[in-house]
């Protein structure tokens, strides 16, 4: 806008050139905020120091952090690895000692610690009378086994039907199988081959020959089965008959049994209770004199108790002992690797310096927006003198120069 001619140089002289911005040195700003970051930091145990050390390939400088310990912490660490170096002969030592002790499982070689009072024997009472029976009354008779009533027959049904069925099929087979043999020569003879109708025929007529020969086996068979039954039959009925008449007579003598041994029963019984009576009255003295012998015997269990504990400690003792002694070479080792450390120094975070690079992008775009504000107002202005300008030229001659 405003460009040049008469024009442009009256803009010029009226309101001055558009407004230029120009940008702020970013490397500075962020340099500044960086330096103002590195703060030395001084601590009872130690410093940090910022050192600038040269530049890079950009001509930025470039900076060195240096710990140092105070005085005190350099001569701790000193003597600290001065120790480590002298001790590793003497540690490396201890651990084959503890090598050698733990490689072997610990057995303090003891005596086995008592877990009762000892010799204190208590009085048991007598087992008691033992109260006799009257064992005659176990002894009256009883029935005798009858043997076992048939309760079926045997070889009969399909069971008995198949066997004789079996028996006489096989006396046929053979038969059949020549008859097979036969039809099969006579028929090759006679040049009829297999499949054709008259080999066909041949073998359904021989075929129905040899069913109607199975059936009539079939048909024996079932009268022999029926043969069979009726014998069967007739021995079971017999045996029946000859058990049950054992049974009876076994019946008879055991009632005769029982009641001469419930005579003997009744004297056994009455000599049981006189022996019974006795044998209580035994048993009541075999408690009393128990009693007496278990009231020394506790007095003798409380000693032999005392003892034992006694005892017991002294092993606990032993072993705890036994214990550290094994344990030394390992505590030893230990006591060895620890020891005082040096104390590092600790360094706080420091707060952060001004931010001028932020500062710096916050002015410039400041500077850029008050820029084009007035380049606007400029801009607006020389809207108006073309209008004004406009109108002028439209306008005669004497009007135009009223205006200059």
């Amino acid at each position: 806008m405003g460009g040049g001619g008469l024009l442009g140089g009256i803009t010029g002289a009226l309101f001055g050139s558009p407004q230029q911005v120009q940008a702020p040195d970013y490397a500075a700003a962020a340099e500044a905020t960086a330096a103002g970051n590195r703060v030395n930091q001084v601590t009872p145990y130690g410093n940090l120091t910022y050192t600038q050390t040269g530049v890079d390939s950009k001509g930025n400088p470039t900076w060195t952090a240096t710990t140092d310990l105070s005085s005190v912490g350099q001569q701790l660490l000193n003597n600290q690895n001065n120790a480590a170096l002298g001790l590793g002969s003497t540690i490396n030592a201890a651990l084959g000692n503890v090598q050698n002790t733990m490689g072997q499982p610990f057995n303090p070689n003891l005596p086995e610690l008592k877990s009762s009072a000892g010799s204190a024997s208590y009085g048991k009472v007598g087992s008691g009378p033992s109260f006799s029976n009257a064992s005659a009354a176990q002894k009256m008779g009883t029935v005798g086994q009858a043997g076992e009533l048939q309760k079926q027959i045997s070889g009969t049904g399909m069971e008995g039907w198949d066997a004789a069925t079996q028996l006489i099929m096989n006396r046929l087979q053979p038969q059949i199988d020549r008859q097979n043999a036969q039809s099969d020569a006579q028929l090759a003879n006679q040049g009829i081959m297999p499949g054709s109708e008259a080999y066909n025929i041949a073998k359904t007529q021989l075929a129905q020959q040899q069913n109607d020969l199975l059936n009539q086996a079939q048909l024996a068979g079932q009268q022999v089965q029926n043969s069979m039954f009726g014998q069967n039959l007739a021995a079971g009925q017999f045996g029946n008959q000859a058990i049950n008449q054992q049974y009876q007579n076994q019946l008879a003598g055991a009632g005769f049994n029982n009641q001469a041994n419930q005579a003997n029963f009744a004297n056994q019984l009455a000599q049981l209770q006189l022996n019974n009576a006795n044998a209580q009255q035994g048993y009541a003295n075999q408690l009393a004199a128990q009693q007496a012998n278990n009231q020394a015997a506790s007095l003798g269990f409380a000693n032999n108790l005392a003892n034992a504990n006694l005892a017991n400690q002294a092993n606990q003792q032993a072993y705890t002992q036994a214990l550290t002694n094994y344990q030394l070479p390992l505590n030893t080792l230990s006591a060895l690797r620890s020891g005082a450390q040096v104390q590092n120094p600790t360094f706080v975070n420091t707060p952060a310096g001004p931010d001028y690079l932020t500062a710096a992008g916050l002015t410039n775009q400041a500077n850029i927006s008050n820029a084009n504000a007035a380049n606007a107002a400029n801009n607006s202005l020389m809207g108006g003198l073309m209008g004004l300008g406009g109108a002028a030229l439209m306008s005669p001659v004497g009007t135009f120069s009223k205006l200059f």
